[in-house]
């Protein structure tokens, strides 16, 4: 074989007639087209270097293969371990299931989605509270200013510890209890709203 002009020319050892190139289409190696063309016993030292010059050529593609491999192999992500069940029975017993609670409690709200379906919960149960204490305690007008300084005191406790912390220190349950106290206050206002319309 030898390479002229950015093509590959076989020759075969056998002698036969000469083809032409464009009677046999080109079959592509290494991106380089090669036409066979058949011819007598000439050049057989340079196919011989050709052979060994192919063999090496295939031998550090094989070798390049079984690295990129290796590499491969190694770039994968390992599969994560299956995390232990967290509900076992030693950790549902009594002295230990406070803190398998407050794990589970931990876990759940790391979910994706559950910040803002709890927020958007914890402000509709403010609003509902709101409603329910100015209902049942409003009934009898002496109770009101008795009733009022318990939310009074819990929503300023919440206020307290959600505004002295940083915005990356706020725990999402002192976010939630945050967004009971504004939907608490917001219930709050438009009962007076209707009350004194």
């Amino acid at each position: 074989m030898s390479k002229q002009s950015g093509m590959v020319v076989c020759r075969a050892l056998q002698p036969c007639t000469p083809m032409l190139h464009s009677a046999v289409p080109p079959l592509l190696r290494n991106g380089v087209p090669v036409y066979l063309q058949l011819r007598g016993d000439e050049d057989v030292n340079g196919d011989e270097d050709y052979l060994v010059e192919l063999e090496d050529a295939l031998l550090r593609r094989r070798t390049d293969a079984r690295s990129r491999q290796q590499a491969g192999r190694q770039r994968r992500p390992r599969r994560p371990t299956q995390p232990s069940p967290r509900f076992t029975r030693e950790s549902t017993q009594l002295p230990n299931l406070l803190t398998t609670l407050r794990g589970a409690y931990d876990d759940f709200l790391q979910r994706p989605g559950q910040p803002l379906v709890l927020g958007s919960f914890s402000l509709l149960l403010g609003f509902y509270l709101a409603g329910a204490l100015s209902t049942i305690f409003g009934a009898a007008g002496f109770w009101e200013p008795t009733i009022a300084v318990g939310p009074l005191v819990v929503g300023e406790a919440i206020s307290r510890r959600y505004y002295t912390r940083p915005l990356h220190e706020r725990s999402q349950t002192l976010r939630l209890l945050n967004a009971l106290k504004v939907g608490f206050y917001l219930g709050v206002v438009v009962d007076a709203l209707k009350l004194a319309g």
